[in-house]
Parts: C-alpha cells; sequence; structure tokens
C-alpha cells in the first residue's frame, strides 16, 4: 500500500488493543496524522485501540524477561536483577515425587 500512496509514511511501533493488549505492528499515516491500517482486521477490535509510534531514540529490545515478560535489552535473559533472582529462585524450587513444585 504504500508504494501505491507515496504520500503515507510507514510507522512501527504496538497497537494496543482491548482484547490482546499491546502487540508490535506496523501501520501508515498521513501527513495530516490521521491512521491507516490495512492490516488492523487482524486484530479484535478492528482497530479502535491505540496506536503508539515506537520512539527511535530508544534502545532496541532483545527478547523478553523469563520472569515478569518485560522487555530486556543487550541480550539479557531478566529485565533486571531482581527478576534474575525471582526467577533463578523459583527455578531452585524442589520438585516432589508428584512432579510438582513445593
Amino acid at each position: 500500500m504504500r508504494k501505491k500512496f507515496p504520500e503515507l509514511t510507514r510507522v512501527r511501533g504496538h497497537y494496543h488493543c482491548v482484547l490482546w493488549g499491546r502487540c508490535p505492528h506496523w501501520w501508515l499515516i498521513r501527513a495530516e496524522g490521521e491512521i491507516i491500517d490495512p492490516t488492523a482486521s487482524q486484530f479484535p477490535s478492528r482497530g479502535a485501540g491505540y496506536y503508539e509510534p515506537w520512539d527511535e531514540s530508544k534502545p532496541e529490545p532483545t527478547g523478553k524477561c523469563l520472569n515478569c515478560g518485560d522487555y530486556c535489552y543487550n541480550g539479557e535473559a531478566c529485565c533486571s536483577d531482581q527478576c534474575g533472582k525471582a526467577f533463578s529462585d523459583h527455578c531452585m524450587k524442589p520438585i516432589n515425587t508428584t512432579g510438582k513444585i513445593v
């Protein structure tokens, strides 16, 4: 669609769907600020949610935290030392004979 309408600007960021939450997404925008999302129908909210452009001055996330699910940077497995400790503590819990964590 961008090739057919070169006056549109491609934007990356997150779409906030009322049912699915915050989703990474790309969309188009007119010079006046009107959002054009040719793929909005993939979301249950059909584009009625909030579009949040990515701030290009921010560092790029490299994954999600194994403990809380927030973004991680620089290839880290957890987003903070606190989350890393909580995840490690969870992994070190003993398992009883039924296979359940005690």
